[in-house]
């Protein structure tokens, strides 16, 4: 879970996700990675005492966090979302309910068929997965839908270079080519625990919309 100056948030959404794991007996281990923090992040981190803390010293973005967090990892499957409370902690488990009986070569994700975060926030979203669908073909119903679910070895060998946002699109081009199978469970998306985004929608758009042209010029 990338976590980009979240010290108003974590203290929120991460107890109630700790809470549901032990209760639910699963073998885990949460690492939240420090993602170019310049606030009291790391200190909050540390604070949780079954958590592991990884640093990124630099912020280049949220898929540079995933990828130093799977690096980091020492389980067989993996699981990445954000640590701002959007998806709940039991919206989490009906994933990893699925997720964690997989054979290799499968992605299990959310689809936010529910969103309450706002229409200025869900409209380019859907825009945006519409298009995609356009340009690649029909992978996903909600291409940026989390958490994402899969082996950690299958996460590896897919070598996903995206150190910004569009590390959800690139993962699921490469598990196209590579003839993974996409598994969508429905949650419900809502609003940030506590903090504030970071995320500027429209400079992300049309980054989104770059990448889009930059990997179908790749294909």
């Amino acid at each position: 879970m990338p976590c980009y100056n979240e010290e108003a948030t974590l203290p929120i959404s991460i107890p109630p996700l700790l809470e549901l794991l032990d209760k639910e007996k699963v073998s885990y281990e949460v690492i939240l990675v420090n993602n170019g923090s310049y606030d009291s992040t790391p200190t909050v981190i540390d604070s949780f005492t079954t958590v592991r803390r990884v640093d990124v010293l630099n912020n280049e973005g949220y898929g540079k966090g995933v990828i130093a967090g799977v690096k980091a990892a020492k389980g067989e499957c993996v699981a990445y979302m954000g640590a701002d409370g959007q998806i709940t902690p039991r919206d989490f488990m009906s994933v990893w309910e699925i997720a964690k009986k997989i054979e290799r070569h499968t992605i299990v994700k959310g689809l936010r068929i529910v969103r309450t975060e706002g229409f200025s926030r869900s409209f380019p979203s859907w825009v945006f997965n519409i298009l995609f669908a356009q340009v690649f073909g029909q992978i996903s119903y909600d291409v940026n839908g989390t958490p994402k679910c899969l082996h950690r070895e299958d996460f590896i060998s897919l070598n996903i270079e995206s150190k910004n946002s569009f590390i959800d699109p690139e993962l699921l081009i490469k598990a196209k080519l590579c003839n993974y199978r996409v598994i969508e469970v429905p949650l419900t998306f809502y609003p940030r625990s506590n903090g504030t985004s970071t995320v500027k929608v429209f400079s992300k758009s049309i980054e989104f919309i770059k990448e889009m042209i930059r990997w179908r010029l790749r294909l």
